[in-house]
């Protein structure tokens, strides 16, 4: 499902200090992890594959697509229909309600608007009580759902997920980490997760370890 080959990645084209990255072979429905400390690289990973950034060498490959061959309209387009990304910092419209956050990401995705559908996805997060809250309203717990239901609206094949655990204590990253595994499981979503966060590790026993690679590595 989710393959990358030979991938390497250098900022501001520095290729004294090209990022060089172990290739990824993650089957349809499978939930991987991805580890590594603060800088070896782990949020560039991540962009790549989720075609937010364009590699240097290589390939990234999602089903019988080449997200290297696309052009940058193409890309978007297959982005916001087949990958669904969490970011470490949640990325909403602030001045938006819940409800409307998910009718843009069908619409950015070229999904029709579905009200069904996003009452379904905030039901199975058990938020389906704060559609019409407004995002400045909710917890940070609640805002991590969100993004979790934005990430799964448009039934991705592909759930990339940054740091999702980073700072929270462990009854909180217990509970997001089982949020992002039963709901991609639900969807056969194939699941990625980068993180430094060892408490991952025995939840997600498929795992990929990211090693420094060049003298000037950034996160």
């Amino acid at each position: 499902m989710l393959k990358t080959n030979n991938l390497t990645f250098c900022y501001k084209n520095n290729v004294a200090n090209m990022l060089r990255f172990p290739d990824l072979d993650v089957k349809q429905g499978e939930h991987f992890l991805v580890l590594g400390n603060s800088g070896c690289g782990k949020t560039t990973f991540l962009h790549l594959t989720a075609g937010l950034l364009k590699p240097q060498n290589g390939n990234i490959i999602i089903g019988d697509t080449d997200l290297t061959n696309l052009s940058a309209s193409k890309l978007d387009h297959f982005r916001g229909k087949n990958i669904g990304i969490i970011f470490q910092k949640p990325h909403f419209v602030r001045s938006l309600t819940v409800e409307e956050n998910l009718y843009a990401a069908q619409y950015l995705g070229g999904v029709k608007q579905d009200k069904r559908r996003v009452e379904e996805v905030l039901g199975r997060l058990n938020i389906a009580h704060k559609l019409k809250a407004s995002m400045f309203a909710l917890s940070e717990g609640e805002k991590q759902r969100v993004s979790v239901a934005m990430a799964l609206i448009n039934r991705p094949k592909v759930v990339l997920a940054d740091e999702p655990t980073a700072s929270l204590d462990d009854e909180n990253a217990r509970e997001v980490a089982n949020l992002l595994e039963h709901h991609s499981a639900e969807e056969n979503a194939t699941l990625i997760i980068v993180t430094h966060d060892n408490r991952l590790k025995a939840q997600f026993p498929q795992q990929l370890q990211l090693q420094p690679q060049t003298s000037d590595i950034r996160q």
